[in-house]
């Protein structure tokens, strides 16, 4: 099996990984998955928390975190999980904050926050299947990860102009409108709609259901007659024009 770990320089930075290559690979592809390896815990962890029902995008994100680390783990030599001590955390952490992405810019605090804090979980979990005897996490500082509230909100008149930008006398504005008007009606996350399928929405009731949202739990969201109308009016002329592959 071929491994892409030579893309990772001998300290251990992460600046030379490809990130495209690292996002359009399996964790087997890149790091050895024998019994006992760091891989094979990764994909393990990785199954049970499908089995506990965790989000398609939630299992998606920790599973490009851990391919960071687990990369970085094989190219810094350590190839036993009970050789990764909270020193070797701090390393991958500093590793962490050297690495830019692809723009040349470095990570977002959130992107930080979140490719360590994935790993400590991770970890965490290892200790609690009696993989590791000791958390190495513990000690450990995680970066802070401020979330604030926008400085701006739009006002009623701005977010009708934004709302109005999609030109619905074609197929595709008409459907970007929709979109729209369904996101500021209903406060849905983005994965959240583009999960939605045509069984999910209720125009009678005005009502749609999101399937295993945030936290794994099913919700209704209601909204309102302005929104079913768009949405409607998607459905009568903008999508069969889309599936017939008119634009």
């Amino acid at each position: 099996m071929r491994h892409d770990v030579h893309q990772v320089k001998t300290d251990g930075c992460l600046s030379s990984i490809d990130g495209r290559t690292l996002k359009a690979k399996r964790i087997e592809d890149l790091v050895p998955v024998d019994a006992g390896s760091p891989g094979r815990h990764a994909l393990e962890y990785l199954h049970a928390l499908e089995a506990k029902g965790y989000s398609r995008h939630t299992l998606r994100s920790r599973s490009a975190h851990l391919r960071y680390f687990l990369v970085w783990l094989h190219a810094a030599g350590h190839y036993n999980l009970r050789q990764i001590s909270p020193e070797i955390l701090t390393h991958y952490s500093l590793s962490v904050h050297r690495h830019g992405c692809r723009t040349g810019r470095p990570l977002s605090a959130h992107s930080r926050y979140d490719r360590i804090a994935n790993v400590h979980r991770f970890m965490k979990w290892l200790n609690q299947r009696g993989v590791l005897t000791d958390d190495p996490t513990i000690g450990i500082d995680r970066p802070r990860c401020r979330r604030r509230l926008p400085k701006t909100i739009l006002t009623a008149a701005e977010a009708e102009k934004v709302l109005a930008q999609p030109d619905v006398s074609s197929p595709l504005g008409l459907r970007d409108r929709a979109i729209l008007e369904t996101l500021y009606a209903t406060g849905l996350r983005r994965q959240e709609l583009i999960d939605l399928d045509l069984g999910s929405i209720d125009l009678a009731r005005g009502t749609l259901s999101v399937r295993l949202g945030k936290g794994g739990k099913d919700r209704v969201v209601p909204f309102g007659a302005r929104t079913t109308g768009w949405i409607r009016r998607y459905l009568k002329s903008s999508r069969p024009a889309l599936l017939r592959g008119t634009r």
